[in-house]
């Protein structure tokens, strides 16, 4: 299913990131009280939901419902994301090496992984299907992360960061007032030259 209320929620987090007066920290939503009540509400969605929603009415009532706990849910991870990539005073903090490194190959990840579990899943599907299933699940799914960082890693490094480059290279530039970029600059000049 596409859910397109998904994405509409996450637009409205970023325009709340990009045109806030305020310091995140500052705002109510991200007071460290209600940081932890909503930070346990995601663990609780998380582990313990399938058997809080059998045995209780109330909860099921409210956390269980076809319509309004998808978007509730959507509107919190809106808010953790928001919360643990931009609030200085966060109560979780993912800064690290390792994470910063995926979060800069994160496009190619994105973009290389339907791929690469075809590439490792369709040729042994045989072999999957009569092997124990957890121990071949923990194997598909190890194998297919380190090819996906992997490829994204490569790809990165061999071509995202030249384009990157390129685009440097010719982004525009301020030149007596007007915005001429690079690319312009040199044509003309190049135009000069030969009309000389």
């Amino acid at each position: 299913m596409l859910q397109f209320e998904a994405m509409a929620i996450g637009g409205l987090g970023a325009y709340f990131v990009f045109c806030r007066k305020e310091p995140i920290h500052a705002h109510r939503l991200f007071s460290k009280p209600l940081q932890a009540l909503l930070v346990l509400l995601l663990a609780v969605r998380l582990f313990v939901h399938q058997s809080l929603a059998a045995s209780s009415q109330v909860y099921a009532s409210i956390f269980d419902h076809p319509v309004i706990t998808p978007l509730l849910i959507m509107a919190v991870f809106a808010w953790f994301i928001i919360n643990v990539a931009v609030n200085e005073r966060s109560i979780i903090r993912l800064d690290s090496r390792v994470l910063n490194y995926l979060g800069g190959i994160s496009y190619g990840i994105y973009m290389y992984h339907a791929l690469v579990i075809s590439l490792v899943f369709v040729p042994f599907l045989d072999d999957y299907r009569e092997a124990p299933e957890l121990p071949m699940t923990i194997l598909l799914h190890v194998t297919v992360a380190a090819f996906t960082v992997i490829i994204a890693a490569l790809s990165k490094a061999c071509f995202e960061d030249k384009v990157l480059w390129y685009k440097v290279r010719f982004q525009a530039v301020k030149d007596e007032g007007q915005e001429i970029n690079h690319a312009n600059k040199c044509i003309a000049n190049a135009s000069g030259s030969l009309a000389a």
